[in-house]
Protein backbone atom coordinates (compact mmCIF):
# COMPACT_ATOMS: atom_id res chain seq x y z
CA UNK A 1 0.00 0.00 0.00
CA UNK A 2 2.84 2.40 0.90
CA UNK A 3 4.56 1.71 -2.42
CA UNK A 4 1.30 2.37 -4.31
CA UNK A 5 0.88 5.76 -2.59
CA UNK A 6 4.44 6.82 -3.50
CA UNK A 7 3.93 5.91 -7.17
CA UNK A 8 0.57 7.73 -7.25
CA UNK A 9 2.16 10.88 -5.79
CA UNK A 10 4.95 10.81 -8.35
CA UNK A 11 2.44 10.47 -11.22
CA UNK A 12 0.43 13.43 -9.89
CA UNK A 13 3.63 15.51 -9.64
CA UNK A 14 4.54 14.67 -13.26
CA UNK A 15 1.04 15.52 -14.51
CA UNK A 16 1.07 18.77 -12.55
CA UNK A 17 4.47 19.67 -14.04
CA UNK A 18 3.19 19.04 -17.58
CA UNK A 19 0.10 21.16 -16.87
CA UNK A 20 2.22 24.10 -15.60
CA UNK A 21 4.59 23.84 -18.56
CA UNK A 22 1.66 23.95 -21.03
CA UNK A 23 0.21 26.99 -19.26
CA UNK A 24 3.60 28.75 -19.61
CA UNK A 25 3.88 27.78 -23.27
CA UNK A 26 6.95 25.59 -22.75
CA UNK A 27 7.36 22.34 -24.68
CA UNK A 28 9.98 19.63 -24.37
CA UNK A 29 12.26 21.26 -26.92
CA UNK A 30 12.07 24.59 -25.11
CA UNK A 31 13.08 22.93 -21.87
CA UNK A 32 16.05 21.27 -23.57
CA UNK A 33 17.05 24.62 -25.07
CA UNK A 34 16.90 26.28 -21.65
CA UNK A 35 19.13 23.59 -20.16
CA UNK A 36 21.59 24.00 -23.04
CA UNK A 37 21.67 27.79 -22.55
CA UNK A 38 22.38 27.35 -18.84
CA UNK A 39 25.32 25.05 -19.59
CA UNK A 40 26.62 27.48 -22.26
CA UNK A 41 26.49 30.38 -19.80
CA UNK A 42 28.41 28.35 -17.25
CA UNK A 43 31.11 27.54 -19.81
CA UNK A 44 31.61 31.14 -20.97
CA UNK A 45 33.81 32.07 -18.04
CA UNK A 46 36.18 29.13 -18.42
CA UNK A 47 39.62 29.34 -20.01
CA UNK A 48 39.19 28.09 -23.55
CA UNK A 49 41.82 25.98 -25.31
CA UNK A 50 44.28 27.48 -27.75
CA UNK A 51 45.26 25.84 -31.01
CA UNK A 52 46.04 22.19 -30.33
CA UNK A 53 49.66 21.29 -29.65
CA UNK A 54 49.20 17.67 -30.76
CA UNK A 55 49.15 18.20 -34.52
CA UNK A 56 51.82 18.86 -37.12
CA UNK A 57 53.16 22.39 -37.57
CA UNK A 58 52.57 22.44 -41.31
CA UNK A 59 50.10 24.83 -42.91
CA UNK A 60 47.74 21.97 -43.74
CA UNK A 61 47.09 21.38 -40.03
CA UNK A 62 46.79 24.99 -38.95
CA UNK A 63 43.86 27.10 -37.94
CA UNK A 64 41.99 27.13 -41.25
CA UNK A 65 42.03 23.38 -41.81
CA UNK A 66 39.92 21.54 -39.31
CA UNK A 67 41.65 19.97 -36.33
CA UNK A 68 43.17 23.17 -34.94
CA UNK A 69 40.29 25.54 -35.67
CA UNK A 70 38.72 27.09 -32.55
CA UNK A 71 34.90 27.15 -32.57
CA UNK A 72 34.56 27.28 -36.38
CA UNK A 73 30.76 27.52 -36.30
CA UNK A 74 30.51 30.29 -33.71
CA UNK A 75 30.31 33.97 -34.65
CA UNK A 76 33.06 36.22 -33.33
CA UNK A 77 31.71 37.90 -30.22
CA UNK A 78 34.40 40.35 -29.07
CA UNK A 79 32.21 43.00 -27.51
CA UNK A 80 33.21 46.60 -26.81
CA UNK A 81 34.35 47.00 -23.18
CA UNK A 82 31.97 48.55 -20.66
CA UNK A 83 34.56 50.39 -18.53
CA UNK A 84 37.66 52.56 -18.84
CA UNK A 85 40.95 50.75 -19.39
CA UNK A 86 44.60 51.65 -19.77
CA UNK A 87 45.98 49.76 -22.75
CA UNK A 88 49.36 48.09 -22.42
CA UNK A 89 51.69 48.60 -25.38
CA UNK A 90 53.43 45.31 -26.13
CA UNK A 91 56.84 45.38 -27.77
CA UNK A 92 57.56 43.47 -31.01
CA UNK A 93 58.72 39.87 -30.93
CA UNK A 94 60.55 37.58 -33.37
CA UNK A 95 58.46 35.29 -35.61
CA UNK A 96 60.91 34.15 -38.30
CA UNK A 97 60.65 30.40 -38.96
CA UNK A 98 57.88 29.85 -36.41
CA UNK A 99 54.86 27.72 -37.34
CA UNK A 100 51.45 29.19 -38.06
CA UNK A 101 50.25 27.42 -34.94
CA UNK A 102 52.76 29.32 -32.81
CA UNK A 103 51.89 32.64 -34.48
CA UNK A 104 48.15 32.07 -34.07
CA UNK A 105 48.51 31.05 -30.43
CA UNK A 106 50.50 34.21 -29.80
CA UNK A 107 47.81 36.33 -31.45
CA UNK A 108 45.06 34.60 -29.47
CA UNK A 109 46.92 35.29 -26.22
CA UNK A 110 47.32 38.98 -27.05
CA UNK A 111 43.65 39.35 -28.03
CA UNK A 112 42.54 37.60 -24.83
CA UNK A 113 44.53 40.20 -22.86
CA UNK A 114 43.21 43.13 -24.90
CA UNK A 115 40.13 45.33 -24.48
CA UNK A 116 38.43 43.07 -27.06
CA UNK A 117 38.91 39.86 -25.08
CA UNK A 118 36.24 37.32 -26.00
CA UNK A 119 35.51 33.64 -25.61
CA UNK A 120 35.71 32.47 -29.21
CA UNK A 121 38.34 34.58 -30.98
CA UNK A 122 40.37 33.06 -33.78
CA UNK A 123 42.58 34.94 -36.26
CA UNK A 124 40.48 35.76 -39.32
CA UNK A 125 41.13 34.12 -42.66
CA UNK A 126 41.07 37.43 -44.54
CA UNK A 127 43.66 39.09 -42.29
CA UNK A 128 45.95 36.24 -41.29
CA UNK A 129 45.04 33.29 -43.52
CA UNK A 130 48.02 33.87 -45.82
CA UNK A 131 50.64 33.26 -43.11
CA UNK A 132 52.83 30.22 -43.87
CA UNK A 133 54.69 28.05 -41.40
CA UNK A 134 58.46 27.94 -41.10
CA UNK A 135 59.07 31.05 -43.20
CA UNK A 136 61.06 34.19 -42.39
CA UNK A 137 59.33 37.44 -41.43
CA UNK A 138 60.39 40.94 -42.43
CA UNK A 139 62.30 42.58 -39.56
CA UNK A 140 61.87 45.89 -37.76
CA UNK A 141 65.51 46.66 -38.56
CA UNK A 142 65.68 49.49 -41.11
CA UNK A 143 69.42 49.33 -41.92
CA UNK A 144 70.84 47.00 -44.55
CA UNK A 145 74.24 45.80 -45.66
CA UNK A 146 75.30 46.48 -49.23
CA UNK A 147 73.28 44.40 -51.68
CA UNK A 148 70.50 43.60 -49.18
CA UNK A 149 66.89 44.61 -49.84
CA UNK A 150 65.39 43.67 -46.46
CA UNK A 151 66.24 42.09 -43.12
CA UNK A 152 64.66 39.03 -41.48
CA UNK A 153 66.65 38.98 -38.22
CA UNK A 154 65.50 40.24 -34.84
CA UNK A 155 61.94 41.27 -34.03
CA UNK A 156 59.34 41.04 -36.78
CA UNK A 157 57.73 44.15 -38.23
CA UNK A 158 54.16 42.83 -38.22
CA UNK A 159 54.23 42.06 -34.48
CA UNK A 160 53.84 45.77 -33.78
CA UNK A 161 50.21 45.10 -34.77
CA UNK A 162 49.83 41.39 -33.95
CA UNK A 163 50.91 42.04 -30.35
CA UNK A 164 48.69 45.13 -29.92
CA UNK A 165 45.14 44.22 -31.05
CA UNK A 166 43.54 47.00 -28.96
CA UNK A 167 45.01 49.60 -31.34
CA UNK A 168 42.68 49.22 -34.32
CA UNK A 169 44.45 51.72 -36.60
CA UNK A 170 48.23 52.07 -36.45
CA UNK A 171 51.04 53.91 -38.26
CA UNK A 172 53.53 52.09 -40.49
CA UNK A 173 56.84 52.89 -42.15
CA UNK A 174 57.09 54.29 -45.67
CA UNK A 175 57.02 51.27 -47.96
CA UNK A 176 60.47 49.94 -48.86
CA UNK A 177 62.36 52.63 -46.92
CA UNK A 178 65.73 51.34 -45.69
CA UNK A 179 69.07 52.85 -44.75
CA UNK A 180 72.74 51.98 -44.88
CA UNK A 181 74.66 51.00 -41.76
CA UNK A 182 77.01 53.86 -42.61
CA UNK A 183 74.25 56.36 -41.75
CA UNK A 184 72.94 57.42 -38.35
CA UNK A 185 72.60 54.18 -36.35
CA UNK A 186 69.51 55.47 -34.55
CA UNK A 187 67.58 54.93 -37.79
CA UNK A 188 68.31 51.20 -37.66
CA UNK A 189 66.34 50.48 -34.51
CA UNK A 190 63.74 53.27 -34.57
CA UNK A 191 60.31 51.80 -33.85
CA UNK A 192 57.04 53.36 -34.91
CA UNK A 193 54.98 52.16 -31.99
CA UNK A 194 52.45 53.92 -29.74
CA UNK A 195 53.81 55.69 -26.69
CA UNK A 196 50.65 55.02 -24.68
CA UNK A 197 46.96 54.24 -25.14
CA UNK A 198 43.70 54.00 -23.20
CA UNK A 199 40.01 53.28 -23.73
CA UNK A 200 37.28 55.63 -22.44
CA UNK A 201 33.93 53.86 -22.18
CA UNK A 202 31.75 56.99 -21.86
CA UNK A 203 32.93 58.24 -25.26
CA UNK A 204 33.56 54.78 -26.73
CA UNK A 205 37.00 55.99 -27.82
CA UNK A 206 40.40 54.34 -28.01
CA UNK A 207 43.03 57.07 -27.57
CA UNK A 208 46.51 56.29 -28.86
CA UNK A 209 49.53 58.59 -28.72
CA UNK A 210 52.48 58.46 -31.11
CA UNK A 211 55.64 60.53 -30.71
CA UNK A 212 57.45 60.72 -34.05
CA UNK A 213 61.00 61.90 -34.58
CA UNK A 214 61.31 60.21 -37.94
CA UNK A 215 60.02 61.79 -41.12
CA UNK A 216 59.06 61.27 -44.75
CA UNK A 217 62.18 61.34 -46.91
CA UNK A 218 62.37 61.53 -50.71
CA UNK A 219 58.58 61.75 -50.91
CA UNK A 220 58.16 58.37 -49.21
CA UNK A 221 54.84 58.50 -47.34
CA UNK A 222 53.92 56.84 -44.08
CA UNK A 223 50.70 54.85 -44.04
CA UNK A 224 47.86 53.96 -41.70
CA UNK A 225 47.30 50.25 -41.15
CA UNK A 226 43.99 48.62 -40.31
CA UNK A 227 44.87 44.94 -39.95
CA UNK A 228 43.69 44.84 -36.33
CA UNK A 229 40.47 46.60 -37.27
CA UNK A 230 39.86 44.21 -40.16
CA UNK A 231 40.67 41.11 -38.11
CA UNK A 232 38.27 42.11 -35.31
CA UNK A 233 35.47 42.97 -37.72
CA UNK A 234 35.76 46.79 -37.89
CA UNK A 235 36.43 46.82 -41.62
CA UNK A 236 35.11 50.28 -42.46
CA UNK A 237 36.56 53.58 -41.30
CA UNK A 238 36.44 57.33 -41.83
CA UNK A 239 38.63 60.15 -40.53
CA UNK A 240 36.13 62.64 -39.13
CA UNK A 241 37.63 66.02 -40.01
CA UNK A 242 35.13 67.88 -37.81
CA UNK A 243 36.62 66.22 -34.72
CA UNK A 244 40.25 66.32 -35.87
CA UNK A 245 42.98 68.94 -35.69
CA UNK A 246 45.95 69.59 -38.00
CA UNK A 247 45.04 66.75 -40.35
CA UNK A 248 48.03 65.06 -41.96
CA UNK A 249 48.88 65.68 -45.61
CA UNK A 250 47.49 62.70 -47.54
CA UNK A 251 49.21 61.42 -50.67
CA UNK A 252 46.00 60.62 -52.51
CA UNK A 253 43.23 63.11 -53.18
CA UNK A 254 40.59 60.50 -52.36
CA UNK A 255 41.47 59.15 -48.94
CA UNK A 256 40.11 58.09 -45.55
CA UNK A 257 39.31 61.74 -44.71
CA UNK A 258 37.10 62.23 -47.79
CA UNK A 259 34.92 59.12 -47.59
CA UNK A 260 34.40 55.81 -45.78
CA UNK A 261 37.02 53.25 -46.80
CA UNK A 262 37.26 49.48 -46.38
CA UNK A 263 40.54 48.18 -44.96
CA UNK A 264 42.27 45.63 -47.19
CA UNK A 265 45.19 44.75 -44.89
CA UNK A 266 46.44 41.17 -44.70
CA UNK A 267 49.63 39.21 -44.03
CA UNK A 268 50.84 36.75 -46.64
CA UNK A 269 53.95 35.08 -48.00
CA UNK A 270 55.35 37.72 -50.34
CA UNK A 271 58.45 38.14 -52.44
CA UNK A 272 59.21 41.79 -51.74
CA UNK A 273 61.91 40.80 -49.21
CA UNK A 274 63.87 39.12 -52.04
CA UNK A 275 64.57 36.12 -49.82
CA UNK A 276 64.32 32.75 -51.56
CA UNK A 277 60.91 31.25 -50.82
CA UNK A 278 59.49 34.60 -49.70
CA UNK A 279 58.71 36.17 -46.31
CA UNK A 280 55.58 36.68 -44.28
CA UNK A 281 54.80 40.38 -44.52
CA UNK A 282 51.96 42.88 -44.55
CA UNK A 283 50.17 43.93 -47.71
CA UNK A 284 48.73 45.54 -49.86
CA UNK A 285 49.69 49.05 -50.94
CA UNK A 286 46.73 51.32 -50.06
CA UNK A 287 47.28 54.86 -51.43
CA UNK A 288 44.14 56.20 -49.70
CA UNK A 289 45.89 55.60 -46.34
CA UNK A 290 49.27 57.13 -47.21
CA UNK A 291 50.35 60.45 -45.70
CA UNK A 292 53.44 62.65 -45.39
CA UNK A 293 55.00 63.66 -42.10
CA UNK A 294 57.89 66.12 -41.91
CA UNK A 295 59.85 68.14 -39.36
CA UNK A 296 57.47 71.01 -40.07
CA UNK A 297 54.36 68.95 -39.36
CA UNK A 298 52.30 70.18 -36.43
CA UNK A 299 50.97 67.89 -33.72
CA UNK A 300 47.85 66.19 -35.05
CA UNK A 301 44.65 64.88 -33.50
CA UNK A 302 42.95 62.41 -35.84
CA UNK A 303 39.49 61.10 -34.98
CA UNK A 304 38.63 57.83 -36.74
CA UNK A 305 35.15 56.32 -36.82
CA UNK A 306 34.88 52.56 -37.37
CA UNK A 307 31.99 50.29 -38.38
CA UNK A 308 31.43 46.56 -38.85
CA UNK A 309 29.16 47.13 -41.84
CA UNK A 310 29.30 49.82 -44.52
CA UNK A 311 27.40 52.76 -42.98
CA UNK A 312 24.66 54.62 -44.83
CA UNK A 313 26.90 57.69 -44.66
CA UNK A 314 30.09 58.87 -43.00
CA UNK A 315 27.90 60.79 -40.52
CA UNK A 316 26.37 57.59 -39.13
CA UNK A 317 27.18 56.76 -35.49
CA UNK A 318 30.30 54.61 -35.26
CA UNK A 319 30.53 51.20 -33.62
CA UNK A 320 33.76 52.40 -31.97
CA UNK A 321 36.11 55.37 -32.37
CA UNK A 322 39.86 55.89 -32.26
CA UNK A 323 41.49 59.23 -31.45
CA UNK A 324 45.09 59.19 -32.66
CA UNK A 325 47.41 61.91 -31.37
CA UNK A 326 50.64 62.33 -33.34
CA UNK A 327 53.24 64.43 -31.56
CA UNK A 328 56.15 65.78 -33.55
CA UNK A 329 59.13 65.59 -31.22
CA UNK A 330 61.14 68.01 -33.35
CA UNK A 331 58.34 70.35 -34.37
CA UNK A 332 59.15 74.03 -34.80
CA UNK A 333 55.68 74.96 -33.50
Amino acid sequence: MKKFLIITCLLWLILFGIYIAQKMGINNFDIADKVEQIFAQKNQGRNLPLVSDNSETTAENDINNGPETRFPDEPLNCSIPKFNQNIKINMPTALSYKSRKEVFNSRINYVNKSIFSCNNYKPSEEAFGGIESGKPWVSNNRCLNEGETSDITGTSEETRDINNPSILITIDWPYGLYYSYTEDQSKCTYLIIPKRAKYTAADNVIEVVYELSFYSINNAPFTFKGINARDLGYKYAYLDTSKSKNIVNFEDRNNISTDVIEFQDFIHLGGSCNVEGGCNNGSPFQPFLNFFYTKNSRDSVLYFKLWKEMPASKDAPAYINERMIIKNKNSYY
